[in-house]
């Protein structure tokens, strides 16, 4: 008999104590969702972890103030080249048509815009403000016109965005104004 009193009080002690423990573990919400979309904003730009570190890298080193990225990549793209230096880095997404795009961020000015025809189109963003979609006509036959969207803010930061990649040895082709939008429309910090 005492041996089952025992045995009850013990576990009724513990069912008690188990009781009035709310919470064993908390994890701060908006850290474990800052990283889940952090990841999600990753895969919808096509980068691998050793892109994303190294784009990351730039935020904590303080070269850029955040890092954006694109959202929506239209099918068949994928990530060319990832170019990360000094307060700059660039995005070259390439499908298997040839057609290119690339997206940029610098510390300082990218885009001559100077011979541009602006095409009308005023881009509202929160990451970026106000950008303006232009094209340029190539001065050159081997090189095709392009459409570039450029940051309004001329101040410490800029985006740009080109298609096609006039800058890189294999041009390709310039992707519809309408695409141009939708990427744009897009834009995301990769760490919310």
């Amino acid at each position: 008999m005492k041996f089952n009193v025992l045995t009850t009080g013990f576990f009724a002690g513990l069912i008690f104590s188990l009781n009035s423990i709310d919470k064993a573990v908390t994890f701060p919400s908006k850290s474990v969702d800052s990283l889940a979309q952090s990841q999600d904003i990753a895969m919808l730009a096509k980068l691998t972890p050793t892109q994303v570190e190294k784009l990351v890298n730039l935020e904590k080193n303080n070269q850029v103030d955040k890092v954006i990225v694109p959202t929506y990549i239209p099918p068949g793209f994928q990530v060319d080249k990832l170019e990360v230096g000094g307060g700059y880095y660039y995005i070259i997404y390439r499908n298997s048509n040839n057609l290119c795009f690339y997206f940029s961020y610098s510390n300082h000015l990218i885009f001559n815009s100077q011979d541009a025809e602006v095409v009308g189109i005023e881009i509202n963003l929160p990451v970026i403000g106000t950008a303006y979609l232009h094209t340029k006509k190539s001065h050159r036959a081997s090189i095709p016109s392009s459409i570039v969207v450029q940051s309004s803010d001329y101040g410490r930061e800029q985006f740009g965005f080109a298609s096609p990649c006039t800058f890189t040895k294999n041009h390709g082709k310039t992707i519809t104004t309408q695409e141009v939008v939708k990427i744009v429309e897009s834009l995301q910090y990769l760490n919310p």
